[in-house]
């Protein structure tokens, strides 16, 4: 059955004005009602992407439109539910995570008020994979294509596959682990990856990983288990010479709160994800030089990101 916006135009208007009495709520310090409505909120809109997943969206553009709501959802959902656990967050738990502010809730309400526009372009304001969750929540995103099979991981903001053409071949990196000699000492890890062309600069918003299952104290490694579909086509990322980067990042602790802090960051040339297969990259010492001048490595022993790309095509 195809799917038809205009039915979603009543209940959109309920979000909307669901929103506004949350964001008033927050600005007004009732805490409770805020962060009850943010997660009501946030229920709501993973149906509406249950019922966009499973209805026919006919052609390539419409698909686009299709892929386009989604990743803003998944940002939107993934932040509402984080500023509300963040809201009752105390004590330790409050100073070394990252929540979004009451400015940041602001920033989403254009967005929101856009969505079922039939030209809906909106990016998305926030970096939703900044944001924490405390424990393992229903995939935030409404289409389950992405198909990452981590059981142990929350949080993250990776995107499904993009629309796959005749002629193009499709980038998927299948992240299995890092390793790291200390790797049980880290605060919430996570990967960040981008598409970098030659003279330095993203080609496409980066995505990160989930946080994985903390390790036990003395194991070197940390186990990811999860797809990042690249959404730039194999074609494209070889014409513009770009690279896949991977940034270790995790959270550090300072007076006023807490920030993600890279610790180390790797990167693939177009040599190594142009065909399927196994890579073990060697890991470098931060800053991230994506123009790739200063390169030095993180640790002479015998760890490293280990990943699997696959290539896929019509």
């Amino acid at each position: 059955m195809a799917f038809d916006l205009s039915e979603w135009l009543p209940q959109h208007k309920r979000w909307c004005r669901r929103f506004q009495e949350c964001l008033q709520a927050d600005r007004w310090g009732q805490m409770v009602e805020a962060a009850d409505g943010y997660q009501e909120l946030a229920e709501q809109i993973v149906q509406f992407g249950s019922t966009i997943e499973a209805a026919s969206w006919g052609s390539e553009s419409i698909q686009r439109q299709r892929s386009r709501m989604g990743i803003w959802i998944q940002r939107f959902v993934l932040v509402l539910r984080s500023r509300s656990e963040g809201m009752s967050a105390v004590g330790q738990d409050a100073a070394l995570r990252c929540y979004p502010s009451k400015e940041d809730m602001n920033l989403l309400k254009t967005g929101l008020e856009r969505l079922m526009s039939s030209s809906f372009n909106e990016t998305f304001p926030l970096d939703a994979a900044t944001f924490f969750l405390s424990k393992k929540e229903e995939n935030p995103h409404p289409f389950r294509a992405n198909g990452n099979e981590s059981s142990m991981s929350t949080g993250g903001n990776l995107l499904p596959p993009a629309p796959l053409t005749q002629g193009s071949t499709q980038l998927t990196i299948f992240i299995e682990k890092i390793g790291l000699k200390d790797a049980s000492r880290y605060v919430d890890p996570t990967i960040t990856v981008s598409a970098v062309d030659a003279s330095g600069e993203d080609i496409e918003e980066s995505q990160a990983t989930p946080i994985p299952q903390k390790c036990a104290e003395g194991e070197k490694h940390l186990v990811y288990h999860c797809k990042v579909h690249i959404q730039t086509s194999l074609e494209t990322l070889k014409k513009k010479n770009a690279c896949i980067f991977f940034e270790f990042k995790h959270m550090k602790r300072k007076k006023k709160g807490a920030y993600q802090s890279t610790r180390c960051w790797t990167f693939m040339e177009a040599d190594e994800y142009a065909q399927d297969g196994q890579r073990a990259l060697e890991l470098y010492v931060k800053p991230t030089d994506k123009k790739r001048k200063r390169i030095r490595l993180f640790t002479r022993k015998e760890l490293y990101l280990e990943v699997e790309v696959q290539c896929r095509s019509l």
